[in-house]
C-alpha cells in the first residue's frame, strides 16, 4: 500500500484494524455496466410506453387536443427532471470508472467526486421546483406569504432578524 499511497501518515500504517478486500478489479465495472444497461432500459422503456400510449389515445379520440398538449408538456418536463440530475452524475461516475481502471488515485479529485454527487439530491430537487409549474407557484406563494407577514426588524420564530426591502 505505501508504493500506491505514499503519503499516508502513519497512524494509518500502524492501525489495529484490518479490513479485507478482493482484488477482483471486474466487480466494479460489472456493477457499474449494469447498472447502466438497467437503468437506461428502464427510461427508454418507460418513456417509449407513456408517448405509444398518449398517441394511441389521441389517434382512437380518448382524449382532447388540450390533453394530449398538456400530457405531450409534462412528458418533456419528466425527461428534463430525469435529464439534468443524471447530466450532473456523469461527469463523477465516469472518473470513477476510469480511476479504478487506471488504479488511479487521487484525493482531491475523490473530494470533488463525493461534494458533486452529494448535490445531486439539490439539484433533482431545484430541477423539480423550476420545470413542474405547480411546484414552483407553491414555493412562491410560500415565499411571498413568508417575507409578506414578517415586518422590518421582526424576528422569525428561528431568532433571524431580516430586513425587507421593497421596490416602489
Amino acid at each position: 500500500m505505501s508504493k500506491r499511497l505514499p503519503c499516508l501518515p502513519n497512524f494509518i500504517h500502524d492501525a489495529p484494524i484490518f479490513v479485507f478486500l478482493g482484488n477482483n478489479q471486474w466487480t466494479l465495472e460489472f456493477i457499474v455496466i449494469f447498472g447502466l444497461i438497467l437503468s437506461f432500459s428502464e427510461i427508454i422503456f418507460f418513456a417509449g410506453y407513456l408517448i405509444q400510449n398518449i398517441l394511441k389515445q389521441v389517434k382512437t379520440n380518448k382524449i382532447s387536443q388540450k390533453t394530449y398538449r398538456m400530457q405531450k408538456n409534462f412528458i418533456f418536463v419528466l425527461i428534463a427532471q430525469v435529464t439534468i440530475p443524471s447530466i450532473l452524475l456523469m461527469g463523477p461516475g465516469s472518473y470513477m470508472v476510469l480511476a479504478a481502471l487506471g488504479d488511479y488515485y487521487n484525493q482531491a479529485m475523490n473530494n470533488i467526486v463525493i461534494v458533486t454527487v452529494s448535490c445531486h439530491g439539490f439539484v433533482s430537487t431545484v430541477v423539480m421546483i423550476t420545470v413542474h409549474r405547480p411546484y414552483r407557484e407553491a414555493v412562491l406563494n410560500f415565499w411571498r406569504l413568508k417575507l409578506k407577514n414578517l415586518k422590518v426588524g421582526e424576528r422569525s420564530p428561528s431568532g433571524s432578524v431580516f430586513l425587507i426591502v421593497k421596490k416602489k
